[in-house]
């Protein structure tokens, strides 16, 4: 596993990780849209939200999730990302698990959506403790998706 760190992001960090969010939706689907782009941007200018942040040794993200809090005792896992140069090395189960224990959220009940096909995805929340709950389509995209949820954890 290459040599890499979990920190608290920055409001300096949000454009590296809308690049990172381009470029691994890109390798995920096979291409780039602009929307892509203005959904990351909008997402990571909102506040209230826990952003961590997954750097090597030279300082660059590498991967990053953004969660939400949205006031009603949950948390909402939006996105969890890893560059795809650094994907199947096990950085998206670190930073899961660090988004997972973060103290902002692991007392909280969580949610997240995932693309019904991202089979790597579901496979990582699955061995987690995720629950899948229910089903649906995004709403800008149509696209299925999967809900799931991991209950409160003290």
């Amino acid at each position: 596993m290459e040599d890499v760190s979990i920190r608290a992001g920055l409001a300096s960090d949000e454009g590296r990780c809308v690049e990172l969010w381009v470029r691994a939706v890109a390798h995920r689907d096979g291409v780039t849209e602009e929307a892509v782009r203005h959904r990351a941007e909008t997402k990571l200018a909102r506040r209230n939200r826990v952003l961590l942040v997954l750097y090597d040794v030279a300082g660059d993200i590498r991967g990053y999730s953004l969660t939400f809090l949205p006031g009603d005792g949950a948390a909402h896992l939006s996105q969890l990302a890893i560059d795809p140069d650094f994907q199947g090395a096990g950085h998206g189960h670190r930073l899961l698990v660090a988004t997972m224990e973060h103290p902002a959220l692991k007392p909280r009940k969580m949610t997240l959506r995932v693309l019904a096909d991202n089979l790597p995805a579901r496979t990582l929340y699955e061995r987690l403790g995720w629950i899948a709950a229910d089903k649906g389509s995004f709403s800008d995209s149509g696209h299925p998706w999967v809900g799931y949820s991991l209950p409160e954890r003290m």
